[in-house]
């Protein structure tokens, strides 16, 4: 089998029944998880410095260990400079067990 990360045996084996005691949940279901891990950047000169967005997406990517993707601009804001669909930061969304030991680690 593959190896478990450590926060799954502990949740499971000490959080979950205590919580379950605690709060007098009815089922296992009820009781609160950590489900995803989202790390995000917004680079505010990354309209006019494409570079500095490559070195986000880089540095998340080596923070958590998966690769980062960029984020566009939803709607533009002409104050800022900025259209809609304009890369303007990176993000990555961390489930599982990579969350797990991502978080242990934290």
């Amino acid at each position: 089998m593959g190896y478990a990360p450590r926060l799954r045996g502990l949740y499971r084996d000490t959080v979950l029944p205590a919580l379950i005691e605690e709060f007098n949940y009815d089922s296992v279901m009820q009781v609160p998880r950590l489900t995803k891990i989202l790390l995000s950047m917004g680079v505010g000169l990354a309209p006019t410095n494409r570079q500095l967005l490559d070195t986000a997406v880089s540095e998340l990517t080596l923070i958590a260990g998966q690769r980062a993707v960029t984020t566009r601009a939803r709607r533009s804001i002409a104050a800022f400079k900025i259209r809609a669909g304009m890369e303007i930061g990176a993000m990555v969304t961390l489930r599982g067990d990579h969350m797990l030991e991502f978080f242990d680690a934290s």
